[in-house]
């Protein structure tokens, strides 16, 4: 959206100046910025390399908690992109790392960090559908999560290890575990962790009760169409529709489907903005980098061509004081 559009200009302009003062933990910060926003947008080839480039320069500079975020965000991308085992090399990468700094400082905000690498693991597993270790990392996540205090983060696991457990075929497991998630969310009041959970148990209500998967479903793509967190919209309408047409109210059921579609093609659009935009500031920032080239060359021929003027005239002076010794 545009939010995203604006905050990746800004982003980038922090980049660039961060590389004329020379701070490269600054711009390394930036080009994850940058990478964030790529992989949320689902440009995945331009996010893993600006994940790449902040890592670099977070390794020039010794900062291994900046590394470990970097390995997560690039294990999420080849997540994204299913390469699995890519994924899992950097997940594991960036827990070798958390421990060391959980050690050194158990902090709330350690446990956390630790957990949110156990919580991506369980993602990686559960993509491969390798279901007992999925739930097994997950389980991790939610005790370090505990640990840390950390409830919106821990609402959000509780949910996933809901989904891996109807996925495992466990439904009694799976509807505890999204009722505990949305307890706890309708304490933080986050629309977009409400929508989550409304949709994960209308879509399991709906299996059995179409009514009562009719309510649930309804408020997640209401919270999700306040919170304008389309990709959940588009989801709750989708379910929807698919519940309106085995109710056999059709007309419903068309109307969502069609808000599904609408939406689903202002996704991609959004996203084909972006990539223009993305050029734009591109080119916008080469031409200002020549500019600046051009501008110092400038400079630096005329400091040459000053200093050979200095010199001339200082020739000059040593002559004519040599002309007027000789006439004395």
């Amino acid at each position: 959206n545009a939010l995203f559009d604006s905050a990746e200009v800004y982003f980038r302009k922090g980049m660039h100046l961060a590389k004329q003062i020379r701070s490269k933990k600054d711009e390394a910060g930036f080009y994850s910025d940058i990478s964030e926003i790529n992989r949320k947008r689902g440009n995945y080839p331009i996010a893993a390399e600006y994940a790449i480039h902040s890592l670099k320069l977070k390794e020039e500079i010794g900062d291994s908690l900046g590394m470990a975020i970097s390995f997560n965000n690039l294990g999420m991308i080849f997540r994204l992109k299913k390469e699995y085992e890519k994924s899992l090399e950097y997940h594991f990468k960036a827990i070798a790392l958390k421990k060391i700094e959980l050690i050194k400082a158990p902090t709330d905000y350690a446990y956390s960090n630790l957990g949110y690498s156990f919580g991506n693991i369980a993602n990686v597993y559960y993509g491969m559908a390798q279901y007992d270790r999925a739930i097994s990392y997950c389980e991790e996540a939610v005790k370090l999560y505990k640990k840390g205090r950390n409830t919106s983060a821990l609402g959000a696991t509780l949910s996933n290890l809901g989904v891996m457990y109807e996925e495992a075929g466990n439904i009694t497991k799976a509807l505890a575990y999204y009722l505990e998630a949305l307890a706890l969310k309708e304490k933080t009041g986050n629309k977009e962790d409400l929508a989550t959970s409304y949709i994960n148990l209308g879509g399991l209500y709906s299996a059995t009760d179409l009514n009562k998967g009719e309510k649930y479903l309804m408020k997640g793509y209401l919270f999700a169409k306040e919170a304008r967190f389309k990709e959940f919209e588009k989801e709750g309408a989708l379910a929807l529709a698919d519940l309106y047409s085995l109710k056999g109210e059709y007309k419903k059921a068309y109307d969502y489907h069609l808000i599904y579609s609408t939406l689903k093609d202002s996704i991609l659009g959004e996203q084909s903005h972006l990539q223009i935009t993305e050029m734009e500031t591109k080119y916008e920032t080469e031409k200002k980098d020549k500019e600046n080239f051009v501008l110092k060359t400038k400079n630096e021929v005329q400091k040459l061509e000053s200093a050979k003027k200095d010199a001339e005239i200082g020739k000059q002076r040593e002559c004519l004081a040599v002309f007027l010794r000789s006439l004395a």
